[in-house]
């Protein structure tokens, strides 16, 4: 990390995920995650595209910290819809597992291909998958990709990078794995 740079969010989301999930990050993801989370002296991000290997927890971290610490509007993008829905179903798990994040949901869809969580903040967490159309319109202050080990990541990017365009600091997270 370069000098003047702050991963107190980072450090904060590590504690917010062991909390809500009952899971620990590895070393390995909770680096990743706070390198994703990590701002500079004027709080900006360091990191508006961040790709790596980190696996779906690190999202999932991501999210949460973007739903509960952030008050952010979240598209998570899978490969196919059986891969979206069982993001959706995870992320529910967690939520519905502990009080203080369930307390904290507005309305909850899960009609297929219309999974969406709607926070009391003002946040959002909307799942869908490439072949989909439903980001269209949708304003976005955080866009997760997961499963982008796929020759349709550049499709995939031309399709949700508009998402950021209508916030003054969006922020990309791409998963290989």
């Amino acid at each position: 990390m370069p000098v003047g740079t702050d991963q107190a969010l980072g450090t904060t989301a590590v504690e917010l995920y062991r909390m809500f999930s009952g899971q620990k990050l590895t070393d390995e993801q909770a680096d990743s995650l706070k390198a994703v989370l990590a701002t500079d002296a004027d709080g900006k991000w360091l990191e508006c595209d961040h790709r790596g290997w980190f696996g779906g927890a690190v999202l999932e971290a991501r999210a949460l910290a973007g739903l509960f610490l952030l008050d952010e509007r979240t598209v998570w993008s899978s490969l196919t819809y059986p891969i979206a829905q069982h993001a959706f179903r995870h992320i529910r798990e967690i939520i519905d597992g502990a009080d203080a994040p369930r307390l904290q949901v507005k309305c909850l869809s899960a009609a297929r291909g219309s999974e969406r969580i709607d926070f009391r903040n003002g946040g959002c967490l909307l799942f869908t998958y490439r072949a989909s159309r439903a980001v269209r319109g949708f304003s976005a202050d955080l866009v997760l990709v997961d499963d982008a080990g796929q020759d349709d990541l550049d499709r995939a990017l031309m399709e949700l990078v508009p998402c950021l365009l209508g916030k003054p600091v969006g922020q990309l997270v791409v998963n290989h794995g």
